[in-house]
């Protein structure tokens, strides 16, 4: 069944039943998502209205193709799943510099509405909220503004660069990273990649063996004659020489093709995290550039992007982990 990623607005294919949750995967090209039957739409037309999901008219885009919509719809829902519903929205929303958001919650009792307003009033980056006007949902509808961040927090971004000759494949890519608060940059051939890393100083390198011109093997030895910039392969070869080769020439990581998102978006950060642990050591002489909050048991490092808590290292998102730094200051 072809199918599409409201929030994502992809089009893709169905691969599996859902399960207890309502989860699902979807295949997007070579990429694989795990999404809630909520966030689908059927993509037949000669479906007619029978959609799985429905979007809201009103959304927002964000960089490839993502999109954070100014609306949220609450109605149906208990307050404790109302509450963590919002929470969720309102982060994204807020690291997407969204100016201000409608969350629709009915008139009805006023329950839920209470809810709304409730967690609104304890939210730190909330300025005001008022309930809708005439012609904006009236009494159904709570307005919220978001206040201005102060400075710059996303400019601590870490930057990957893509190379591979299918542009599809790399925009996919690519949203699926911007999504998790990372830059991305996308070339299709080896020189280009070679002039670029260059220009665009990536702090990680997600490249494709297959290129026209310079393969993707030789833009690895290039680059590791100059630089210990992390690398990870993705290529459809899977042989186990292939993907010797590619590790022994320098590369991090080797990722056969097609691959899950998820795991890839996993694989980037553990890899990164390794790079930066390494090369905070010989640093420790310039710890006043470290953007760092501490708390008895909370440490938030925004430079090498982690977080501890009460001795455990704690794996979040990095746009979760730039929020926490921003609220922890």
């Amino acid at each position: 069944m072809n199918v599409r990623i409201i929030s994502l607005n992809l089009k893709g294919t169905v691969q599996s039943l859902p399960d207890k949750n309502k989860n699902l995967s979807v295949q997007c090209g070579i990429i694989k998502y795990n999404v809630n039957l909520s966030d689908l739409n059927a993509d037949d037309k000669k479906t007619g209205g029978y959609g799985i999901g429905k979007a809201s008219s009103a959304e927002k885009s964000l960089g490839h193709a993502m999109t954070i919509h100014p609306e949220i719809n609450l109605i149906g829902m208990n307050g404790d799943d109302a509450r963590e519903e919002l929470a969720s929205y309102l982060d994204d929303a807020y690291i997407s510099h969204l100016p201000e958001v409608r969350i629709v919650h009915g008139k009805g009792s006023g329950v839920l509405r209470e809810v709304v307003q409730s967690y609104l009033k304890k939210c730190k980056y909330v300025k005001n909220y008022r309930a809708g006007e005439f012609g904006e949902g009236d009494s159904g509808v709570t307005i919220a503004t978001f206040k201005r961040m102060k400075g710059n927090t996303m400019v601590d971004k870490q930057k990957v660069l893509i190379v591979d000759d299918d542009n599809n494949i790399a925009e996919l890519i690519s949203l699926y990273f911007t999504k998790e608060c990372f830059d991305t940059k996308i070339v299709n051939d080896g020189e280009s990649a070679l002039k670029e890393y260059e220009i665009y100083h990536p702090n990680l390198i997600l490249l494709d063996l297959m290129l026209p011109g310079i393969d993707g093997y030789q833009v690895c030895r290039e680059i590791r004659t100059k630089s210990q910039t992390p690398i990870i392969m993705l290529s459809a070869k899977g042989e186990v020489f292939d993907k010797v080769l590619g590790l022994e020439l320098g590369a991090d990581d080797y990722m056969e093709k097609p691959f899950d998102s998820k795991e890839l978006i996993a694989r980037a950060k553990a890899v990164l995290r390794r790079t930066n642990q390494s090369a905070a050591s010989p640093q420790e002489s310039q710890k006043s550039d470290i953007k760092k909050v501490e708390y008895p048991d909370l440490i938030v490092n925004q430079t090498n992007y982690s977080v501890l808590y009460c001795g455990k290292t704690l794996d979040m998102p990095p746009k979760e982990l730039e929020l926490l730094y921003f609220l922890a200051s």
